[in-house]
């Protein structure tokens, strides 16, 4: 549609004009070669005689140009603008007339060629443009005055209106009522156009609105198929919302069932944990009181050895000096075997003298006295000799008591060290048990944070569950009130469905 009533108008009367240039174009070559053809006839049947043929040459010249001009301007103006071409071909026109005129009355010997005039003012008067009007009048009335006093035709020829004044009026009766017709007919165009502006706009509103009912239609068909499909749906996840509701009302009291017996688990845990915390702190008490007392063992141990050591020391030179005795008494020894065999030799020489003084008689009581005095002093010699012999083998035995002890002492040193290395382990032990048992109580400690931790989530957990199943049983009963909408909305999606479907059959009659 145009933009306004003038737009419309404009247009319209170009396309007219247009087509009303491209009709006169074709009927003035029509005209002008049929005019030919006739005053031809004219001649050959006598009706003017004195029509010379060398007339009706001159004739066709102007007529061959004019036809020639308006095809030239018509296939160059019709490469332009439409109102280009209007403009200027209008004017072409109404100038190739007056030449016409002027053809026609000067080699045609007919003075009352003045109705000629008349179809100029009229064919101005078509083209509704004032301008043209007043233009076709000004020049066909000046070319027909100057050619009625340069016109040869006899007076008899010419009709009874002669007089120049007389067919000035008429010419002049002609050109105004070209001109009324011009500006009526403009008029009338414009009534036209706006009547065609309003009808089209009504027309374009009508469709707007027809358009806009069908694309409302179109949107409240697929509306109520989409809300039909919707409720279809609504109803199905309905079902399954009202099944997974139940399953899920019964996993809730379930879940609440289990969280009151976790919670009492956690419970149990806590005290548990609490208890260990305990358990563990008097471990470490106890540990560290048995790792002083293995501190005080350890440091009794290092006397002890510092004194076994002394004794090792002290028996270790008890055991030299009993090896020097040793040698010293076995020296005494072979020094007493000497003596013994000498006693025994003493006492043999004894016994010896014995018998000879016994022999001797008198003379040798003296001597048998003496060798008396020698006997007893050798038994008494060999029983020093015994005696001694009797301290020497105590003494071997003390030596090898001696040895003995030093070796006990050797051993009870290695075992009073191996006792101390033993403690040392022990409170080496007892201080990574310590340690050790310091981390668990660490660790028992975060336990029972994380144990109250979890166990006030739990709580919560079970308070939330209260609330879910509660939720749950009021979505139950939301999703049978839903069910029963969804069925009333399907219901409505039909009757929107039958109700688009009759928009659709109205418009397409429309």
């Amino acid at each position: 549609m145009p933009e306004d009533l003038n737009s419309l108008f404009t247009k319209n009367l170009l396309h007219y004009q247009k087509e009303l240039s491209d009709s006169i174009s074709f009927y003035c070559t029509l005209g002008g070669f049929a005019g030919v053809a006739f005053y031809a006839v004219m001649k050959l049947v006598g009706i003017m005689p004195i029509f010379e043929w060398m007339n009706l040459l001159y004739f066709s010249l102007p007529i061959i140009f004019n036809v020639t001009l308006m095809f030239i301007s018509n296939q160059i103006l019709k490469r332009r603008d439409i109102a280009t071409y209007v403009n200027i071909y209008k004017y072409i026109i109404v100038t190739v007339a007056c030449i016409n005129d002027i053809a026609i009355s000067i080699f045609i010997p007919y003075r009352d060629a003045w109705g000629v005039i008349i179809l100029i003012f009229f064919v101005a008067a078509f083209y509704l443009d004032k301008k043209v009007v007043l233009y076709g009048i000004a020049f066909s009335s000046a070319i027909s005055i100057v050619t009625f006093y340069i016109n040869t035709c006899p007076e008899e020829l010419s009709l009874s209106i002669g007089d120049l004044t007389t067919r000035i009026q008429m010419v002049g009766f002609g050109g105004v009522a070209a001109f009324i017709s011009a500006c009526m007919g403009k008029k009338l165009l414009y009534r036209s156009c706006q009547n065609e502006f309003n009808v089209s706009k009504s027309l374009n509103d009508l469709q707007t609105v027809v358009a806009k009912v069908k694309e409302v239609s179109n949107t409240l068909s697929d509306s109520s198929g989409l809300i039909t499909q919707l409720a279809s749906q609504q109803q199905e996840a309905a079902e399954i919302t009202a099944v997974n509701t139940s399953d899920i009302l019964t996993g809730a009291v379930n879940t609440s069932e289990s969280v009151k017996e976790a919670t009492e688990l956690i419970s149990q845990l806590v005290q548990g944990t609490k208890h260990m915390k305990e358990d563990t702190i008097s471990v470490i008490n106890n540990s560290e009181e048995l790792k002083n007392v293995a501190g005080k063992g350890r440091n009794s141990i290092d006397d002890a050895v510092e004194k076994i050591m002394k004794i090792k020391e002290s028996a270790t030179a008890t055991y030299a000096s009993a090896k020097e005795l040793d040698i010293k008494a076995q020296k005494i020894d072979k020094i007493v075997a000497c003596i013994q065999g000498i006693s025994k030799q003493t006492n043999l020489l004894s016994l010896n003298a014995t018998i000879e003084a016994a022999r001797a008689g008198e003379y040798g009581k003296g001597f048998a006295v003496v060798a008396g005095e020698i006997g007893k002093l050798a038994d008494q010699s060999q029983r020093s000799l015994d005696d001694i012999t009797k301290n020497l083998r105590d003494i071997f035995q003390h030596e090898n008591k001696v040895d003995d002890l030093v070796s006990n002492v050797e051993e009870g040193v290695e075992i009073i060290n191996m006792s101390r290395e033993y403690y040392q382990n022990i409170i080496d032990a007892l201080s990574t048990t310590i340690h050790s048992l310091l981390n668990i109580k660490d660790v028992s400690e975060q336990q029972l944070l994380h144990t109250e931790m979890v166990n006030s989530f739990i709580v919560e957990v079970e308070n939330a569950t209260v609330m879910t199943t509660q939720n749950i049983e009021a979505t139950t009963a939301s999703t049978e009130e839903a069910f029963a909408s969804s069925e009333e909305l399907f219901t409505s999606a039909r009757a929107l469905n039958d109700i688009a479907k009759e928009i659709n059959e109205m418009i397409l009659k429309i």
